[in-house]
């Protein structure tokens, strides 16, 4: 039957999560994602794509930077986020220094050159590179536990 093909489930409201509820930012799959009101499947993948990418979010306005996401919707669908599970730290080794959305290529060369110098980095030594602003120490500090 060729209508199979083009039958997808669609999402009962019913099946949708309501007014006042909650769920972890950093343990919702894709399914739990969608019960969002204002949530569809390529936003909810968005959505744990990023906190991937992130190795979780640690706070919900982190979901701003998710690619496509407008005010509107952010102020939709915020409140049914909560933080439960802190994301988790960078390993960061004189071998390996992995990607990360806040990380950019001038952070990176400073945290080699100082690992490479045999020295354990520490916020005092990455503020005193120049290379990292206040922002940059705020945004990271969940990801890079250090000193």
């Amino acid at each position: 039957d060729h209508r199979d093909l083009h039958s997808f489930p669609t999402r009962r409201s019913s099946d949708l999560l309501e007014k006042g509820a909650t769920i972890d930012l950093n343990s919702a799959d894709t399914l739990l994602l969608t019960r969002v009101p204002g949530i569809g499947a390529s936003f909810a993948r968005r959505i744990y794509k990023y906190r991937e990418l992130l190795g979780g979010y640690y706070v919900v306005e982190q979901l701003q930077e998710v690619y496509g996401m407008d005010r509107e919707r952010y102020e939709q669908i915020a409140p049914y986020f909560r933080i439960n599970t802190a994301p988790s730290p960078l390993a960061i080794s004189r071998d390996s220094i992995p990607r990360h959305p806040y990380l950019q290529w001038r952070h990176t060369r400073v945290l080699k050159e100082i690992l490479r110098s045999g020295q354990e980095p520490t916020w005092k030594a990455l503020m005193e590179s120049g290379q990292f602003s206040t922002d940059d120490s705020l945004r990271l500090a969940p990801y890079l536990p250090l000193k």
